[in-house]
């Protein structure tokens, strides 16, 4: 069985690990250390990607385009910006949801480490999709399209951040 463990940093998974053995009476083995990362890119982006498969006799075909934004905030992206509705653009809601998960799940592995992207607005710029294209094709290819903006953007990976409050009496 295995636990994965969280803290502020070695010192502090250390002192758990004694107190499981201590207290617990439980031989554990800790394994390397992993350090939480992330990344941010730094300069605005747009692609086109286009994600074509015949699946039995079914042709599914799906053409995004997405713009990746920075905003320098450290919160992770949870929706995309999605046009007005026009005679150009109209969709059903199965299919901005499938884009939707496509684009936020691709998000969670950045360009230079895999590391979770931080601080980006998603845009969707255009969508045609097939007739009787599977939400899947239409998830895919908004993942692709992602990873492609992430993959040409300029990126840097961040530091773990803590939030200390420090209180004092005069």
């Amino acid at each position: 069985m295995q636990t994965v463990l969280s803290g502020m940093g070695e010192l502090h998974l250390e002192i758990i690990h004694d107190r499981i053995k201590k207290e617990y009476k439980i031989d554990a083995d800790l394994g390397p250390l992993q350090i939480s990362y992330r990344e941010m890119i730094t300069e605005e982006v747009s692609e086109q990607s286009t994600l074509e498969t015949t699946i039995g006799e079914q042709f599914h075909m799906a053409n995004i385009g997405m713009k990746v934004i920075p905003t320098f905030e450290l919160s992770v992206p949870d929706s995309v910006v999605f046009p007005e509705e026009n005679d150009e653009f109209v969709y059903d809601q199965d299919a901005m949801d499938a884009v939707e998960n496509g684009a936020l799940s691709a998000l969670s592995a950045g360009p230079r480490i895999s590391a979770q992207v931080l601080g980006v607005e998603v845009v969707l710029e255009s969508l045609h999709v097939a007739a009787g294209t599977s939400l899947a094709i239409v998830s895919a290819c908004a993942a692709k399209c992602i990873q492609s903006c992430l993959q040409s953007s300029e990126s840097e990976v961040l530091e773990p951040m803590m939030n200390v409050e420090v209180k004092y009496r005069v």
